[in-house]
């Protein structure tokens, strides 16, 4: 009688759930107790209550059987193997076995039973599982996918998480003009009624985790300010979802950002942020202890250096794959500062085969940069053609903060050789490539549409004072 009094409860309220399904498993009503634990499951997943939805998932997995009917039993355990692929995005990590295992199960019930949003969910969530496993080629056809369902089906809810998908393996593969072009068509898209809706099917709002790529995007085409702006956008979005997972995502867009314009202080201080949040979400760990240690490279290397290649081997233990190449570049600055030339140039060409191997190319000039550095501190003659191809490569991809850094770093190895015509000219031609190296920015793409104020950018300081010396 208690579990029928929660079970009409739970109608008005699906928080009561858990108590309805907890008396009907007291009492022995395996079927009444399915439905019940297999609701408190979706609606434990909703409010972010990760650990408990899951032990609610599995306990419904364990009891689908009591349903008789064949075509039911599948509709049911497909929901189920879905909603514990989210739940293992998040618990588990993006490229963890169990969440693989479980999106392919699903996808074979989808299969059967025709669900058209169900089958999107599959695909979607299998691309997430091969971009984070660094399987770039398989995300990009799975994203096409999705997006190729989204307008077959109409569904704007879907066409919103398609576009994300596709986005975001477009930055990753460097192609960061499409990237910005999928960035603007999610915020056309967005509807923030139907935010909690996307929470619960794919564990995050889908605005605010295109604004991972979105920001990481601005920052690498030089727009500082707006790769700023859709950080903070990110955190307030975040924040006023009162969604920790949200919080963790935000953080890092804003580590990540932080690192590629040279913020040493703030990055540190995001990875500090993503450290207390991994306890809950471990896959947000590796992130966290990167962006540390290369805040901390300065003023403590060697200890800095030692942590991050504990967390880079935590890391690939964890079949993890995509951002080896943004890892790679912190950790080749770190042999650089311990002076290991010889063991970082080993180091990163392993990485830099490993990201042309997978096409995981948003990062490869910075990766070339750092190993023109590597290669000088060892004294080589290769040093200066490595970082003009660094160079190269970086404008070719539309990359000028890229351009900038190598140009910095070319130029001032040029100043050492005694070539200062040369370094001013790599200087003056990489800050006028750069949109935000002036101290006022377009706001035109910001969200709120009002002036932005534009605050020192290390990278730009960095080759300001370079050039000001060639003067």
């Amino acid at each position: 009688s208690v579990g029928r009094y929660f079970e009409v409860r739970m109608q008005q309220d699906r928080r009561l759930a858990p108590l309805a399904a907890h008396h009907f498993r007291e009492a022995g009503l395996s079927s009444d107790e399915l439905l019940a634990v297999s609701v408190a499951g979706e609606q434990l997943l909703l409010d972010g209550a990760y650990a408990r939805a899951l032990e609610s998932l599995e306990r419904a997995m364990e009891l689908q059987n009591v349903v008789p009917e064949l075509e039911q039993r599948d509709q049911l355990a497909l929901s189920l193997q879905l909603n514990l692929g989210t739940v293992y995005l998040v618990t588990r990590g993006f490229a963890s076995k169990e969440m693989r295992w479980a999106f392919d199960r699903a996808g074979a019930l989808a299969r059967r039973v025709g669900a058209h949003e169900q089958l999107f969910r599959v695909l979607f969530g299998q691309s997430v599982s091969h971009l984070f496993r660094g399987e770039l080629k398989g995300a990009s056809e799975l994203a096409d996918q999705c997006l190729g369902i989204a307008n077959e089906t109409g569904d704007a809810d879907l066409l919103l998480e398609a576009e994300f998908a596709v986005g975001n393996k477009a930055f990753w593969l460097a192609e960061f003009n499409q990237a910005e072009a999928h960035v603007q068509r999610v915020f056309e898209l967005f509807n923030p009624e139907r935010v909690m809706h996307h929470v619960q099917l794919f564990a995050q709002n889908p605005r605010m985790t295109c604004l991972t790529y979105g920001a990481w995007n601005a920052a690498v085409t030089g727009h500082f300010e707006l790769a700023r702006a859709r950080g903070d956008e990110a955190w307030a979005m975040a924040d006023g979802m009162n969604h920790d997972f949200s919080r963790a995502i935000a953080r890092q867009i804003q580590g990540i950002t932080s690192q590629i314009l040279g913020e040493r202080e703030n990055a540190g201080v995001r990875g500090e942020d993503l450290l207390r949040l991994a306890g809950e979400f471990p896959i947000y760990r590796t992130t966290g202890q990167m962006l540390s240690g290369w805040a901390a490279l300065e003023a403590a290397p060697e200890q800095a250096l030692a942590e991050m290649m504990s967390a880079w081997g935590g890391w690939q233990a964890m079949g993890a794959g995509l951002a080896a190449s943004f890892y790679g570049v912190m950790l080749a600055e770190g042999h650089w500062r311990v002076r290991a030339f010889r063991d970082g140039l080993n180091f990163i060409d392993v990485v830099i085969d490993g990201a042309r191997s997978r096409q995981e190319l948003a990062f490869e000039s910075e990766l070339l940069r750092w190993r023109g550095e590597l290669l000088h501190g060892a004294g080589s003659d290769e040093a200066i053609p490595q970082l003009v191809a660094a160079v190269d490569l970086a404008r070719e991809r539309g990359a000028p903060a890229f351009v900038l850094s190598a140009s910095t770093t070319l130029a001032r190895i040029q100043v050492a050789k005694g070539d200062r015509v040369a370094a001013r000219a790599a200087l003056e031609t990489a800050l006028a490539e750069v949109p935000d190296a002036e101290s006022t920015v377009p706001s035109s793409n910001a969200t709120t549409g009002r002036a932005l104020g534009a605050k020192p950018v290390p990278l730009v300081q960095r080759a300001r004072a370079l050039l000001a010396d060639l003067r």
